[in-house]
């Protein structure tokens, strides 16, 4: 029989790296509460959970009403539970500073992996899409619950890639790309959505030509259970790349209220950085459960660079999901789409800017 005990960051770090899977996982909520990743923290203990297994969870201090700026209330542990994670358990007893929850269900069961791949059939981008191909095919071509889907204009000729298209598991969806004709808008979320929907596995990996996949990619991510994801993900150099990112808001309206980290900035725990903020993927590489997310991911309002992945991130928070950053398996991205910045890869300026971050400072 196994039990797990935690109470901070580290043991939430801990139980989602865990081999094991547990009968008894006891968690008292008070660091996580204040640490912004509460959501994060339930969605590992549910994971981590055998079915029929107990989670008892508690929360210290006085308990009230209020929608505290200071304090963390024990309702506000319980809206979260029934926002989150009470689809899968159920209650088994609630007292003013307690709940104790049995896992009843498992609905994170990955049914095999689809790969889709997004490409705008242009000249220069028919070498990275053969070199993702590659990358994917390494290991997948010999297993039967995994698919390769490429999403590209009806006038590409197929014969470039047709050696990729004798695999079973590999084919060609055509989507001619729509653009507005008055601004030249590229509504890209409507070629994801179609591609997502051509998908057949529950576990899709959407992704841009210019991401490479490691051969331990596959065997790695079919343990995974997630709602929404992306890996680490590294630049040709091995240097950590834009992949996952944490923001001060969803709220595009307003200026961001606090900065962005992302790549050397996360540190070994991004759990610390949530007080603050909040997460997204970056489009280049999103991971979706659709299990969870069955039909239409993106706002098809939003064109190319109007922060399609960004809206995916927010509506999927809004509705008790979570962005998570699997940051055991590592992609590799052939461009480099930002500048890098000398000062955000300084080790000794990073360690005290995340610091910072961790008391809620910046």
């Amino acid at each position: 029989m196994y039990i797990f005990e935690g109470s901070n960051l580290d043991d939430a770090l801990e139980l989602k790296n865990s081999e094991h899977y547990y009968n008894k996982i006891i968690f008292n909520m008070d660091a996580v509460a204040k640490s912004g990743s509460i959501k994060h923290v339930l969605k590992y203990i549910l994971w981590k959970l055998e079915i029929n297994g107990i989670a008892e969870l508690s929360l210290s201090g006085r308990n009230d009403m209020l929608f505290s700026v200071s304090r963390f209330n024990f309702w506000q542990l319980m809206s979260v539970i029934n926002t989150t994670i009470i689809d899968d358990v159920e209650i088994v007893t609630l007292n003013s500073n307690s709940v104790t929850l049995k896992k009843v269900k498992d609905s994170y069961t990955n049914n095999g992996i689809s790969f889709g791949i997004v490409f705008s059939g242009a000249q220069p981008e028919i070498s990275k899409l053969i070199a993702s191909l590659d990358s994917i095919l390494n290991v997948s071509m010999l297993l039967p619950n995994c698919e390769v889907v490429i999403c590209g204009p009806s006038d590409f000729k197929l014969d470039l890639i047709s050696e990729y298209l004798e695999y079973e598991n590999v084919r060609y969806e055509a989507f001619d790309n729509i653009i507005e004709s008055e601004t030249n808008r590229i509504l890209i979320s409507k070629k994801k959505n179609y591609l997502y929907s051509k998908l057949t596995f529950n576990l899709c990996v959407l992704s841009h030509t210019r991401i490479q996949f490691p051969d331990d990619f596959i065997s790695n991510m079919i343990a995974q259970k997630v709602d929404v994801a992306t890996t680490k993900i590294v630049d040709s150099n091995d240097i950590d790349y834009l992949g996952f990112v944490l923001i001060g808001s969803f709220d595009t309206s307003k200026l961001n209220s606090a900065k962005s980290i992302t790549g050397t900035m996360i540190g070994n725990n991004f759990l610390k950085y949530m007080r603050k903020r909040v997460a997204y993927a970056d489009g280049g590489l999103i991971i979706i459960n659709k299990n969870k997310i069955i039909e239409s991911p993106f706002n098809e309002n939003l064109a190319w660079g109007e922060g399609e992945d960004l809206e995916l991130a927010h509506n999927s928070y809004n509705k008790g999901l979570v962005v998570d950053y699997i940051e055991s398996v590592k992609c590799i991205s052939t461009i480099s789409k930002i500048k890098k910045s000398n000062i955000r890869n300084n080790n000794i300026i990073n360690s005290i800017r995340n610091k910072l971050i961790e008391c809620g400072m910046l």
